[in-house]
């Protein structure tokens, strides 16, 4: 047999290696220790595995004012008083130390509480007969002492410090008002066809659940027909979320009956109810639902929902659209109104599409700190509450901006490439504003004069945005997203008369609205214009990144080409190359070295022609939509971007080689309409770039929004590109050609052989 005392490897009990190699691979047992309040044990208490026949010493070690008394359990018969005693480990054995108070001593034991601790610290104490003992309890941060309960003489319940005679052995236990850090208040809109989502949130929040320091609370309302699980009811309920609760009838604190999510009303009521229940140093309120950021015309529903995905079947309203109360939905007027009425929330989050705007931050700018929210639509799933959560449960003293950061962080872990997520410091949305203000005083001023001041003022507005935009966090699906949107619609046609100041803050304290009617009336085709189609646009294109945009004003291109119109030509002819196709490319090797944008393409580079109008060099590419970054990011020479098509009898692409130039011709269809469409893209071995367009083309305006194709060349690095003349018209048939010409210019126009 070994014998193997803890004692001498600091309560750690092993065997030598020596003895450990004979014994590899022999049969364990194992040996538990455990003890009574007054002392503790060498080993410590606890589960030891030790190989059959290892015999362990084990120490008693008795604390202040106690002593020790016996060993029960598996200990050897008469060992029960030995110190130290050793143990056979011969089959799964438990040995436990008793301690007891020595003579003359009481026992006093300080149980432990939720929300603080004590001084001194919970546990159990020997003192001397007639001691006085003081305890002081000490509150978490965000709780306060509230009493004592057990051996508490009478009138000293509210003691702090408690004083205790130890005339007998006594029990005493703080008590803790907890004043929860935070409180998660979601609004969750299902009565419309994210019902599913709404329950798969809600379970989502659950997995985490309320905790001692964070409430979660939720107004949920449903709907029949999308989601027939958990009971199937379709009232409004609020539960508080504790884990692992599932959104049925019996866990809900309250049933409301059917309530309008629409109305700012219930609102109002939902926030006053869960501060007033549920009442924190924080709050953090998210509403739930569609969303389309300031307001946007509902007719533009029918134009992009089928290209669209994610909770924007509906995004065509402000926020919270009610499908039982006949869909109605709160504008961010009537979110302003309910905020100021209930007091705000620290953090206000907007779980739905588009609401990351300049105008949704600076309406509530004075109801909270912190905004988060999308500039793109958002899945169906929207934010990952389970991590959210979990974070925020493992950092109750976290800051509004902190949470903000973590949602950012979080959202984007989730979703990466296809989505934007963003804080805002709402305490600085006034100076932000005020800056935007004078750029579009700048721009009315100066678009046709002074470029430099508006590049100043357009600097300051970079500086701001800066300073507002806590964390942004894009996929590459969105290169240019920066945290907040703003609207800014490329024609008059597609601008909101609600646009104004009686309807929402923002253009009614700025100069912006002032701004758009300018620029729809007097700037159309200026180097401000040609800087609002290169910016992040997203899909709703009336909502523009305004960072982005700042930066292309800032940005000085260089000098390429020179842009002219010539006598209307047409070529015609050429090789049809049976590409019949929807939004589809087909690579074609450049037969020449051409020179571009101060480069040359060598001959060989495979040029992708896509059915819609445009070709790319050395990469595919088949966009319908024409966004401007689509076109300023990418190498792209587009006679006719719009969303095209070659099916159907008659279209086709066709091709002629020549010696020193190339000609593609598009006979194709409207997408939307099937107007005839006849385009040329002419590119010259010398460099110049031609643009001709025949009969047809009476009617190219991109599913039917008032907006015509994208016209003109770009050099890909998102500041150098050139739009021409035609660009953005809608009636192209037989109009005068097009010709761009690099610098030094080339001998004038010869015609293609």
């Amino acid at each position: 047999d070994t014998t193997v005392s803890p004692l001498d490897t600091g309560g750690s009990a092993q065997v030598t290696n020596e003895i450990s190699n004979l014994l590899c691979g022999s049969l364990k047992y194992i040996l538990t220790i455990s003890n009574t309040t007054g002392g503790t044990t060498n080993p410590a208490p606890g589960a030891y595995p030790y190989v059959y026949g290892t015999e362990v010493t084990i120490e008693a070690l008795p604390g202040n004012g106690y002593e020790f008394s016996h060993w029960s359990g598996d200990v050897p018969v008469g060992d029960e008083s030995q110190n130290p005693v050793t143990v056979t480990v011969d089959s799964d054995k438990s040995i436990k130390a008793n301690f007891s108070t020595i003579s003359g001593n009481y026992e006093l034991i300080i149980n432990a509480s939720s929300g603080g601790t004590t001084d001194p610290p919970p546990g159990a104490y020997s003192y001397p007969a007639g001691s006085d003992v003081y305890i002081t309890p000490l509150p978490d941060t965000g709780s306060t002492f509230s009493h004592w309960t057990g051996d508490v003489p009478s009138g000293q319940e509210y003691d702090n410090p408690l004083s205790i005679d130890m005339d007998s052995d006594k029990s005493v236990t703080p008590h803790f008002n907890i004043t929860k850090t935070w409180t998660f208040m979601v609004y969750l809109d299902g009565d419309n066809n994210l019902e599913s989502d709404a329950i798969y949130d809600f379970l989502e929040m659950a997995k985490i659940g309320s905790d001692d320091y964070i409430n979660i609370v939720v107004q949920f309302d449903r709907r029949s027909f999308y989601n027939t699980g958990y009971g199937d009811w379709t009232s409004t309920k609020r539960f508080y979320v504790t884990k692992s609760m599932a959104p049925t009838p019996e866990n809900a604190v309250e049933d409301l009956g059917e309530l309008n999510h629409g109305d700012p009303n219930t609102l109002i009521d939902f926030v006053n109810w869960a501060k007033g229940n549920y009442p924190a140093n924080n709050y953090a309120l998210i509403l739930w639902n569609h969303g389309g950021g300031w307001r946007e015309p509902q007719s533009k529903k029918e134009r992009l929902s089928t290209r669209l995905q994610g909770k924007e079947d509906l995004i065509f309203k402000a926020v919270c659209w009610d499908d039982t109360d006949g869909g109605d939905c709160l504008y961010m007027d009537e979110v302003q109104s309910a905020l100021n009425s209930c007091g705000g929330a620290n953090l206000i989050g907007f779980d739905a599409c588009l609401m990351g705007m300049v105008e949704v931050a600076y309406e509530i700018r004075n109801n909270g700190e912190v905004m988060v929210g999308s500039e793109e639509t958002e899945p169906l799933a929207g934010w990952p509450y389970t991590e959210v959560l979990q974070d925020l449960t493992n950092n109750p003293g976290w800051s509004s901006l902190e949470l903000g950061q973590a949602i950012v962080d979080r959202y984007y872990e989730s979703y990466t490439s296809g989505y934007t997520q963003s804080a805002i410091d709402l305490s600085k949305m006034d100076t932000l504003a005020s800056t935007v203000s004078s750029l579009a005083q700048a721009m009315i001023d100066n678009w046709d004069s002074d470029q430099g001041a508006v590049r100043d003022a357009a600097q300051a507005v970079m500086v701001e945005i800066d300073d507002t935009v806590i964390s942004e966090k894009h996929g590459s699906l969105w290169p240019g997203a920066n945290g907040l949107a703003i609207y800014f619609p490329k024609t008059s046609d597609d601008f909101n008369p609600d646009y104004n100041g009686t309807t929402i803050d923002f253009p009614g304290d700025t100069q912006w609205e002032e701004f758009l009617n300018e620029y729809h009336i007097s700037m159309k085709g200026s180097w401000i214009d040609h800087k609002r189609w290169s910016a992040q646009q997203f899909s709703v294109p009336q909502h523009l990144d305004l960072y982005h945009f700042c930066y292309f004003l800032n940005s000085e291109p260089g000098n390429y080409y020179t842009e002219s119109q010539i006598t209307h030509e047409y070529i015609g002819g050429g090789t049809a190359q049976n590409f019949q196709g929807d939004d589809s490319s087909r690579n074609y090797s450049l037969p020449f070295d051409f020179p571009y944008f101060g480069e040359v393409i060598p001959a060989g580079t495979q040029i992708s022609i896509c059915t819609n109008g445009f070709i790319n060099f050395g990469f595919a590419g088949s966009d319908f939509f024409n966004f401007g970054p689509e076109f300023t990011d990418n190498k792209r020479i587009a006679p006719c971007w719009t969303d095209l098509t070659t099916l159907g009898a008659g279209s086709d692409i066709y091709i002629t080689e020549n010696p020193d130039n190339l000609i593609i011709r598009w006979v194709a269809k409207t997408y939307n309409s099937l107007e005839p469409v006849n385009v040329e893209l002419i590119l010259y071995d010398d460099g110049r770039i031609q643009f001709n367009y025949n009969g047809g083309n009476a009617n190219l305006s991109f599913w039917g929004t008032g907006d015509g194709p994208t016209i003109g060349i770009s050099k890909g690095d998102g500041i150098n590109f050139y739009f021409a003349v035609h660009n953005g018209q809608k009636v192209l048939t037989d109009v005068d050609s097009v010709l761009f010409a690099p610098f030094p210019s080339p001998p004038e126009n010869p015609s293609p052989a």
